[in-house]
């Protein structure tokens, strides 16, 4: 069979599939788990299409096992992902029972009143709205394309029948963000110690939190930005870009409690700036779009520099009176920069850190940090060749526990 490949991602996950069915099916045994999990959060109208026949799945009503052979959506079409955590979750048809992966005994089956361990499924994102999905017996979900269109949980490795184009769940792969990363991004030190900049900085060693939830009372916007330095050991590899996309900052309101959003975009801008950022020093970076290899951009540094980025479109206005608690976070992971020389990722030495500014204004020259200071700054990790979240917020161990940021949004 050809193998797909998705541009310069790594596969690493198992696909997701659908039956709903009445048929006399084996003995299910019993579950000790059933009726126990609570999801996090719903999203309903959920579509899955084939990679191979680019087929959507139908629950089949609950009728027959579910099946791949359909070329447009009805509501037995769509369905409905629960979201149990991290990147578990579970399926229900439009019949209203879940998913089950019937332990690779029979087909996957939308025959189940309560989620149980062959109700849960791991999504794993191959990046464009594709995912592989993995069945509680730890194979991946297959379609049986040549020949009854059935999906089993029954395939060891991902291949073009383990994919499926997943529309109606968050940008955001499952799993990459948790509260308790939110927590260590503005609590551990640094992975790297970033080059160039001067250790006597607040944030060179460590994140840090500078207006917080307290900007001056007469300053009115913010922006979001995030910042890529390699250690002072210099960045071994010559191959290789980094990807950024999904940018995001939310405020915690003080006058409802709320979770409100300032932006969200893939659009990006940036430039290569000197180091320590003295004088404002800055030159045009190497920057390309990746719109179809997973959204955003990707850049590269400079000797001497680092890469400051942030949204392609104007400042947010704020209310300074109103924010009780600030949460930015961005994606990244490292791209091979020229497909037809060696792939040296695994050499790359690549921080980012994701921050955020107050301003005075919408449009207010910068004028030696007169008229802008961060609200906060992240902690500094490495990007690797899979996606993963930066964090930056202001928020305090009582308002995480009870009013976390929507990191599955």
């Amino acid at each position: 069979m050809k193998r797909f490949k998705l541009p310069l991602l790594s596969l690493f996950a198992a696909s997701l599939f659908l039956a709903c069915s009445t048929e006399e099916q084996p003995e299910e045994p019993k579950d000790s788990n059933k009726g126990n999990i609570i999801a996090i959060n719903v999203y309903p109208n959920v579509t899955f299409k084939t990679l191979i026949n680019s087929l959507y799945v139908s629950s089949e009503n609950g009728e027959k096992p579910v099946q791949a052979d359909r070329t447009q959506t009805g509501s037995w079409e769509n369905f409905i992902i629960e979201h149990l955590g991290g990147n578990k979750v579970a399926i229900k048809g439009n019949n209203g029972k879940y998913l089950s992966s019937g332990n690779a005994m029979y087909p996957l089956t939308c025959n189940t009143q309560n989620i149980g361990d062959w109700e849960v499924f791991g999504l794993e994102s191959l990046g464009n709205d594709y995912y592989a999905i993995k069945g509680s017996n730890n194979k991946y979900v297959i379609y049986d394309h040549s020949g009854d269109k059935l999906l089993w949980s029954t395939s060891y490795n991902i291949g073009d029948a383990e994919i499926f184009l997943i529309k109606g769940v968050p940008s955001t792969p499952f799993g990459l963000n948790s509260i308790q990363l939110i927590k260590d991004d503005m609590r551990l030190p640094h992975q790297g110690y970033p080059s160039g900049v001067p250790i006597e900085l607040g944030w060179a060693l460590q994140p840090r939190i500078s207006y917080g939830n307290n900007p001056p009372d007469d300053w009115r916007a913010m922006f979001i930005w995030g910042q890529v330095y390699t250690d002072p050991s210099g960045n071994p590899s010559t191959n290789t870009r980094f990807q950024i996309r999904n940018l995001q900052a939310w405020y915690l309101s003080k006058t409802d409690g709320k979770w409100r959003l300032w932006e969200k975009t893939s659009s990006i801008a940036g430039a290569n700036y000197a180091e320590d950022f003295q004088g404002d020093i800055n030159i045009p970076a190497d920057i390309r779009d990746e719109s179809n290899n997973g959204g955003g951009i990707s850049s590269t540094l400079r000797s001497g520099f680092n890469f400051h980025f942030w949204p392609n479109k104007n400042r947010i206005s704020i209310d300074p009176n109103d924010i009780a608690g600030v949460w930015v976070s961005m994606e990244s992971r490292l791209v091979v920069n020229e497909i037809n020389k060696p792939d040296d990722r695994r050499n790359a030495r690549m921080m980012l850190s994701a921050g955020a500014d107050y301003w005075s204004s919408l449009t207010a020259e910068w004028d030696q940090w007169k008229t802008n200071g961060d609200i906060g700054i992240g902690r500094f990790r490495y990007i690797t060749e899979k996606w993963q979240v930066f964090n930056m917020h202001t928020l305090s161990d009582a308002q995480l526990a009870n009013n976390p940021p929507p990191f599955d949004n």
